[in-house]
């Protein structure tokens, strides 16, 4: 009857972990791709032992994506079949360590709530590492307990083996050697030692083994500390607040923990139908029961074991944010189903003993609808309400799963674009993990730019437009907005999964016809060629410049390269008021006779003064930082940037003090009701003898000027001598304070120069308002002086 109940189990088990096996989840997460990136770099011939990127992560589920890809091939089947595997073996190795630390009928109880359990199902579906720290910390239990009752010197030899596999898993991996340090010092050492005695051989060589396996890792890590241990200061920062003296956020994490059983479970759909707690309302009462045996119980070894266990690897949940959190708690989950189990084990031969063979089969029959009931809502909550959930969708790119089938329909020899916004890295490799890299498909960003590709005069191009790699509507009125729509395929809430559109070959000579408004004719190093622009107009100060740039791919290009447009909104004095770095079609989609189109948006600030400005645009290489040389119309320029012709900035529509306004250092000084300094930027700076040092003055008209004031920059030793003054005019002249209009504020950009006669040391820096029509400085209202303290300065030698 065990094995047909194992066998009962384990199909069930089987069930609920491949059905919709490629729709719940709906697609691939970013941390699943990482998954594939890092077994091909082990398939390429690397053997790293650790995996710097996307904040470190151990090497183990890796090596066995590779070897799941040399079986299966490069498609998400073989990443998740890691998963199923592991989640078996733990479902396995949980039944085998239950019933060697108690009983048959606790081992089969366990196994059964574990086989419908929601967590466990989740983590058996999902290409993560963490379902691997559960198989092997149960294996290094299972073999330890094994060792500790028969005492085979090799027993503890492959526990060791486990418990060095363990650390090579996951984060919070350290604590499967931990939790066996900890029970043979606590209890071991005072209860059972001449247990410890006997067995103190192979408990020795087990972590010998251990840390011989963790040898490569150490040394990693202490080779490349940030690296190695971004992730774990990442989630941290509560630890640090606790050791600062502010045990609020952990006593915050703690609490969390102890709901999640039975109140409010992990509160991300990233891993969980948010807030589902572990256990329903019957299964959590079971699970206190068990933990009141247990604590009742703690003399008795397996006991002791099973709470240290559970309290142990619960605690990188317990001290994190965002707790609870289900995924760094995994090494508890097999103690965690144990204790319901207990309470059962515990009251079948009570109600054996009181109501006889007829209560034991009510009991039975009880505990089975319990577990029927269990697998019924655990089957809606993850297939029906999780994994159709949108955010779950955008999170597993199950819009990017609608498009890979959309393209395996399609027969002929049309090129696909697709729009995604990693269309660089992470988007298509998720794409070609679930349609494979049997169709060439072309990756750009909808959401900064749009390619008219290069194709044979006879074939079609299709457009694919998934949800999460929209495209910007200023893109789609211009190229799309006239094409009916090839297909659309609505997600489970009834939203759009992508959109495609065919374009065939004479609507795409059409498009790849259009000419901008604005010609251009300019080359970036040879890579790129500008043929022109659109400018959005007229711009107002607090909104946006609105350029699409035309450009072309000359000619061949390796794929390998990275590059970048840089576009700076500059005024007519040089000044800098905003930048983007950005391009929407990665160079490895480059084809010779592309025409794409960038589309750059700099935000002109409120407070940025009413004149000429224009952009100033290049391409420089990701990699060495170094700028492209630019030419216009075969003429270098110096500084590696393309101009734009000037075009005027207008006025903010409304006044500035009705909206926030982001000040670095707020001074607030009315001068006699006509001007007020808001703020500066102006800190304490180190600058050398006749170097300049930039400074920014906020300025809001309170009334409306009369006149051209001027602004006197103090500069006065710390006693308050004056060293130096200079008057200069706000803006520069080019913008007076007479056209200043009430509640209008202005940014006034200058650089001072420290005069070379200036004394070394520290000084102050003052600001002053000056009348020239009336001969004097205007006064700050509820102050005696005229004058504004700015910062400090270092005047060195």
């Amino acid at each position: 009857m065990e094995r047909a109940a194992l066998v009962a189990i384990f199909l069930v088990a089987t069930f609920f972990r491949v059905h919709l096996f490629e729709a719940a989840p709906p697609g691939l997460q970013h941390d699943e791709a990482f998954k594939a990136n890092f077994a091909q770099e082990i398939l390429a011939g690397r053997w790293p032992v650790f995996f710097d990127a996307n904040g470190g992560e151990e090497a183990l589920f890796p090596y066995l994506a590779a070897l799941s890809i040399l079986l299966v091939g490069h498609n998400f089947v073989a990443l998740r079949l890691v998963s199923f595997v592991c989640g078996m073996l733990s479902l396995a190795l949980g039944y085998s360590l239950a019933r060697v630390l108690f009983n048959r009928r606790v081992a089969l109880l366990s196994a059964a709530l574990l086989s419908v359990s929601f967590w466990h199902i989740f983590d058996t579906r999902v290409a993560l590492r963490p379902i691997t720290l559960l198989m092997m910390g149960l294996a290094s239990f299972y073999l330890f307990w094994l060792g500790l009752r028969h005492g085979k010197i090799r027993l503890f030899a492959l526990c060791g083996l486990f418990m060095g596999g363990s650390l090579h898993t996951y984060t919070s991996g350290f604590l499967i050697p931990l939790t066996v340090i900890v029970y043979a010092l606590l209890y071991l050492l005072p209860f059972e030692r001449r247990l410890l005695l006997d067995r103190w051989r192979g408990i020795l060589l087990a972590f010998a083994i251990a840390l011989v396996l963790f040898a490569p890792l150490a040394y990693h890590v202490q080779t490349h500390p940030v690296a190695s241990t971004a992730r774990a200061r990442d989630l941290g920062d509560h630890l640090a607040l606790l050791f600062q003296g502010d045990p609020g956020p952990i006593a915050r994490d703690v609490l969390n923990v102890l709901g999640m059983f039975g109140l409010r479970g992990d509160p991300e759909w990233r891993y969980n139908l948010a807030g589902r707690p572990v256990f329903d309302l019957l299964t959590f009462a079971l699970f206190c029961g068990g933990l009141i045996i247990s604590v009742r119980r703690i003399r008795k070894p397996e006991y002791a074991f099973l709470l240290l266990w559970l309290v142990i690897n619960i605690v990188p949940s317990a001290v994190t944010r965002h707790s609870p959190s289900t995924l760094r708690a995994i090494g508890s989950l097999t103690a965690i189903y144990i204790l319901p189990a207990l309470t059962l084990d515990f009251a079948w031969p009570q109600v054996r003993d009181r109501f006889g063979v007829p209560g034991g089969r009510l009991l039975g029959l009880g505990v089975a609808s319990l577990l029927v009931c269990t697998a019924v809502f655990t089957y809606r909550d993850y297939f029906t309400i999780w994994a159709r959930n949108s955010e779950v969708r955008d999170i597993y790119r199950g819009d990017l799963t609608a498009v890979a089938h959309f393209i395996e329909g399609l027969d002929g020899d049309e090129v696909v674009c697709v729009s995604a916004s990693f269309a660089a890295d992470l988007d298509q490799q998720v794409l070609n993990l679930m349609v494979g890299e049997r169709k060439p498909i072309r990756w750009f960003d909808g959401r900064q730019a749009f390619v008219l590709p290069n194709v044979h005069s006879s074939q079609d191009v299709v457009y694919a437009i998934p949800a999460t790699g929209s495209l910007r509507e200023e893109l789609r009125a211009a190229y799309l907005s006239d094409l009916p729509v090839h297909e659309s395929v609505l997600d489970p809430s009834g939203e759009p999964a992508f959109v495609a559109y065919r374009v065939n070959p004479e609507e795409l000579s059409h498009l790849r016809g259009m000419a901008p408004s604005r010609s251009l004719s300019a080359n970036l190093g040879d890579r790129v060629e500008l043929l022109g622009y659109e400018l959005s107009s007229p711009v107002q100060a607090g909104n946006d410049v609105l350029m699409l740039l035309y450009w072309r791919v000359p000619q061949p290009i390796r794929p390998d390269l990275q590059f970048s447009f840089f576009a700076h909104l500059v005024d007519m004095r040089g000044y800098v008021w905003d930048q983007v770095d950005t391009l929407g079609y990665p160079v490895s989609n480059w084809i010779e006779g592309d025409l794409v189109i960038q589309l750059f948006e700099l935000r002109v600030p409120r407070d940025a003064p009413p004149l000429d400005y224009q952009v100033k645009l290049g391409m420089y290489d990701e990699i060495t930082g170094v700028r492209l040389t630019a030419k216009v119309e075969d003429v270098v320029d110096p500084e590696g940037a393309v101009s734009i012709e000037p075009f005027s900035i207008q006025m903010a529509p409304m006044a500035a003090d009705d909206v926030e306004m982001e000040i670095p250092r707020e001074r607030y000084a009315d001068f006699e009701g006509v001007l007020t300094l808001l703020g500066c930027d102006v800190g304490a700076v180190a600058v050398e003898r006749g170097e300049p040092v930039h400074i920014s003055l906020y300025w809001q008209a309170t009334s409306k000027p009369e006149t051209d004031y001027q602004v006197s920059i103090l500069i006065t030793e710390e006693e308050g001598a004056v060293l130096a003054e200079l008057f200069r005019k706000p803006v520069d002249g080019l913008y007076p304070t007479s056209l200043w209009v009430q509640g209008q504020m202005v940014r006034d950009r200058f650089d001072l120069v420290m005069d070379p006669s200036l004394p070394e040391g520290r000084h102050r820096l003052w600001v002053r308002l000056w009348d020239p029509t009336e001969g004097r400085y205007l006064q700050v209202i509820g102050s005696e002086d005229d004058k504004v303290r700015l910062g400090k300065v270092y005047v060195g030698p």
